[in-house]
């Protein structure tokens, strides 16, 4: 049985990201013992890919990081440059 519970990966449109699967060594904002953080280190593993976690303590940092363009909001991922 699988349970897909709507987590996803969100991209500025800048980064001309076409696919999840294009992400091997992004920089990924996750909020940490959450299920999309945990979805997010299982889709990397699953896919044989790496990534580097920011772990923010909540949703007002991560929103914070993605405005700032340091990170993105938890359990989605872009890749600067």
């Amino acid at each position: 049985m699988r349970f897909y519970d709507g987590a996803g990966f969100l991209a500025r449109t800048s980064a001309g990201v076409r696919s999840a699967k294009e992400q091997d060594g992004a920089t990924v904002c996750i909020e940490p013992e959450t299920s999309t953080g945990f979805a997010v280190v299982d889709y990397f593993r699953r896919n044989g890919m790496r990534f580097s976690p920011v772990v923010m303590g909540d949703v007002s940092g991560v929103r914070e990081a993605f405005l700032g363009g340091a990170a993105t909001p938890t359990g989605a991922t872009f890749r600067s440059s």
